[in-house]
């Protein structure tokens, strides 16, 4: 767990980490040089913990440096990155380890995330797109079927990745800031396969300050990073990603972000500024979107129809329905578990 400056979310996050109903074999938490309490709050809750043990740096070096130091420190067959603003709920790591039990081959497993806004409020669910109803693994040959039609099936606050296949990856990229895991997981899906658990096995607190949205909201750097997995997919081998998946990505990623900011509840003139520096649009579009935005109760509606309209993220039905799969996906895991 890489820690910086999350004081106030550190003992829910830790308590998650270090009660686990299959406890960690090894717990590593890296402080990269916090201005607040942090290391404190950090030895006083794992000071009884002994597979537990504080990596505190002396100067600032970001997440992703520390992802990598950890990933370096790490002994165990298995790893997860859980962040310290986030957090595991206590059976995650039990239904990890009980599906890559049974294929220690696959590259990683994942599950699903609660989103909780700032007041601690139930805000949605991710992924998005649960890729399936039961526990089950995908091939790559799968993988690069479901990655034409949707996107965001792995999320990395719950990820358990086999370290050996993070490591023949190469580790976090720093050069796709706040994407690196988005990338790592996807490659890795599409060269080893991966598993899913249809469960939500982690907890994503939206406070205005997490490292992915604080990097999406910066527009121009969201565009260069947009930029740099097109780049990086399309120089690929043929056969590895999805033919002309890099400009299928580049669209999902801005929808993405561009439906976030449309829902922020941010000053309207500015959202609607933001979002059409991202979809680079032209001075009549520019226009709409800022008329929409000024429509009361429907403008984050309206804002979203027209963008998913421009950039066509994926199938509308596809979308809709998502909500539905993933109500049948909790039943269908109630049931097993009965």
């Amino acid at each position: 767990m890489p820690n910086y400056n999350h004081a106030p979310f550190l003992s829910r996050s830790l308590d998650g980490l270090l009660e686990q109903t299959r406890p960690a074999d090894q717990v590593l938490i890296l402080d990269d040089a916090s201005t607040d309490d942090s290391v404190q709050i950090i030895e006083t809750t794992i000071r009884d913990k002994p597979n537990a043990r504080l990596i505190a740096l002396k100067k600032n070096e970001g997440v992703i440096r520390g992802l990598n130091r950890l990933l370096e420190e790490a002994a165990g067959e298995w790893v997860a990155f859980p962040a310290a603003d986030d957090g595991l709920l206590p059976p995650f790591i039990e239904n990890m380890e009980r599906l890559v039990e049974i294929n220690p081959s696959i590259g990683f497993v994942s599950a699903g995330v609660e989103i909780l806004d700032a007041e601690g409020k139930p805000a949605g669910v991710r992924p998005i797109f649960y890729p399936s109803l039961t526990p089950r693994f995908f091939t790559p040959a799968e993988t690069r079927k479901l990655l034409l039609h949707s996107d965001n099936h792995f999320w990395g606050q719950v990820t358990f990745y086999r370290r050996e296949a993070l490591l023949a990856f190469g580790g976090f990229d720093e050069e796709f800031g706040s994407g690196t895991d988005g990338i790592a997981l996807r490659e890795i899906a599409l060269t080893h396969g991966f598993g899913f658990v249809p469960l939500k096995l982690g907890v994503w607190r939206l406070h205005g300050e997490n490292y992915s949205l604080s990097s999406a909201f910066d527009v121009p750097k969201f565009r260069r990073m947009v930029e740099q997995h097109e780049d990086y997919i399309d120089c690929k081998p043929a056969g590895l990603y999805p033919t002309g998946y890099g400009k299928i990505l580049a669209r999902r990623m801005k929808f993405g972000v561009a439906r976030i900011l449309a829902s922020s509840g941010g000053p309207r003139d500015e959202v609607a500024t933001k979002i059409a520096d991202l979809i680079e649009a032209p001075a009549w579009e520019r226009s709409a979107i800022s008329l929409m935005s000024q429509t009361g109760a429907l403008s984050s509606f309206l804002t979203k129809s027209w963008l998913f309209a421009r950039l066509w993220p994926f199938s509308p039905l596809r979308f809709a329905i998502q909500p539905i799969r993933r109500m049948i996906a909790n039943m269908s895991v109630a049931r097993t578990k009965q």
